[in-house]
């Protein structure tokens, strides 16, 4: 039954606590259960851990950057199918190319419409599901 469907994990990891507090703010009303990390050091010891439907990923942080945690998760065969969703305050060119060039399966500048990012997570995730090979079988 649909209505009894497991909440969608989602993983934020940004070093700016408003940024999560907004992020969480706009997610967690959808039903979706969101958690948070400061680095991409702490992404993938959560990942190690954790099952994620979904990771949103600030590009520019100290302590293992959000380009390289993309690009582990990315080449990782166990979490290369996890949508990533890259955002930076930076809307430079070339931040939109790292991102793009890690792998990141799309990018956002801050601050980004509300709408549009809620749709664009949704859409992620639940077509990285309908891909998903069958672990039944």
């Amino acid at each position: 039954m649909e209505d009894e469907e497991e909440k969608k994990a989602i993983l934020i990891v940004d070093d700016d606590p408003l940024t999560v507090t907004f992020i969480k703010g706009i997610l967690t009303p959808y039903g979706y259960d969101v958690f948070n990390v400061s680095n991409g050091k702490s992404c993938m010891l959560a990942l190690k851990k954790y099952s994620f439907d979904l990771i949103i990923m600030d590009m520019l942080m100290p302590i293992y950057d959000g380009n390289s945690a993309t690009i582990d998760i990315k080449h990782h065969p166990e979490l290369k199918n996890i949508p990533v969703v890259a955002i930076s305050a930076s809307d430079e060119q070339k931040v939109k190319d790292m991102a793009n060039f890690s792998g990141a399966d799309h990018f956002f500048s801050k601050p980004f419409k509300k709408d549009e990012f809620v749709e664009k997570v949704s859409s992620l995730i639940y077509d990285s599901i309908e891909r998903a090979p069958d672990k039944s079988a």
